[in-house]
């Protein structure tokens, strides 16, 4: 079972459609204080494998059957099934249901536009962050602390440490641009 706080932060949802997708049970945590948090609930809530709480123990056990995942503002926190918490950085993600407007987003207190260099040298898609993600949570489970950066010349450091991951784009930003604009053009009234 996979327990993820702050589920409906706009990562919690990606997080949770990801672990029922591979087929666990999710109990997700959230205070849902606004109206795309509630949409966002709605959009898993009927899910037989999801369950809803409105708060988690204080005391988490060690249980091989369970995960905690903690939704930060720039990183997940993850207590494992032997009770170790590691950390895994939140790199610049865009993808369905951020926060944004019609031309960009805040990524710690600094607007990036969709058209800036930052963003097309810096931004991953939601869903390849996801998939190294997985592969962290499934291939690693030590209590190791990893660094998630993009693929591209001007992040890339020659002398990385050994818990550096990069992530190469699957699609040209381009495209995933436009299936984010699409996106919030249907579901602008959850924006």
């Amino acid at each position: 079972m996979i327990v993820i706080h702050n589920c409906f932060h706009w990562i919690g949802y990606h997080l949770i459609q990801k672990f029922l997708e591979e087929g666990y049970e999710v109990t997700g945590c959230d205070s849902i204080q606004s109206e795309k948090k509630e949409n966002l609930h709605m959009f898993v809530g009927r899910n037989s494998h999801f369950e809803f709480v409105d708060t988690l123990p204080e005391n988490r056990i060690a249980d091989n059957d369970v995960i905690y995942i903690d939704v930060q503002s720039n990183l997940l926190s993850i207590q494992n099934q032997q009770n170790d918490t590691h950390t895994i950085n939140i790199p610049m993600l865009f993808g369905p249901f951020m926060d944004r407007d019609k031309d960009g987003f805040y990524e710690k207190e600094n607007y990036i536009s969709f058209d800036s260099e930052t963003f097309q040298e810096e931004a991953i898609w939601i869903d390849d962050y996801m998939e190294v993600l997985w592969s962290i949570l499934m291939d690693n489970p030590s209590s190791k602390d990893w660094v998630v950066k993009p693929f591209s010349k001007s992040v890339r450091q020659e002398e990385d440490e050994d818990n550096v991951l990069y992530i190469r784009q699957t699609e040209p930003t381009a495209n995933r641009l436009k299936q984010l604009e699409e996106h919030y053009q249907t579901f602008a009234n959850i924006y």
